[in-house]
């Protein structure tokens, strides 16, 4: 029970870190894209 307990927040970290990195491909994807370098 413990143990599950102690590996929930650990796993809701992951998640969120994970929506975060997404998060800034996107946005390098999209700087890529309206700012392209000649």
């Amino acid at each position: 029970m413990g143990f599950i307990m102690a590996l929930n927040p650990f796993r809701t970290v992951m998640m969120v870190f994970s929506f975060f990195g997404g998060l800034l491909v996107v946005m390098g994807i999209l700087q890529l894209f309206t700012r392209p370098r000649a």
